[in-house]
């Protein structure tokens, strides 16, 4: 089965190396994406938290994975601060959901035995 990386430079186009660049700038908050540009200048370490889930993002096949790796980085002691938490100076888990969920299956099915028919 292939990965949600695999899937999106599929579509896209891109080369793996540019799958975190691509899924990072379309999955901030849209207020954020003018002073995520100043930030990277700054201090580029700022997103760590958020490329890091977008780098285990990548290798998911399924959107149950997606979900976890979400529900970890709003865990992430990296994920602090209040430019991060009441800005929203970072990336929206929901975004990247959304994203995902355009390349990746809810999660895997497990057929059913056929009835039988007594």
């Amino acid at each position: 089965m292939s990965t949600f990386r695999e899937r999106f430079c599929e579509q896209h186009r891109c080369s793996p190396a540019t799958f975190v660049q691509k899924v990072f700038w379309a999955s901030l908050y849209p207020h954020a994406i003018p002073f995520a540009a100043i930030i990277l200048l700054v201090n580029r370490e700022f997103f760590s938290a958020d490329r890091a889930l977008i780098l285990s993002a990548g290798d998911a096949t399924t959107m149950k994975k997606i979900r976890e790796d979400v529900r970890d980085y709003f865990w992430d002691s990296t994920n602090r601060g209040w430019l991060r938490r009441t800005a929203n100076i970072r990336v929206s888990g929901q975004r990247l959901k959304n994203i995902a969920r355009r390349y990746l299956p809810e999660g895997a099915s497990i057929p059913f035995p056929p009835r039988s028919s007594r």
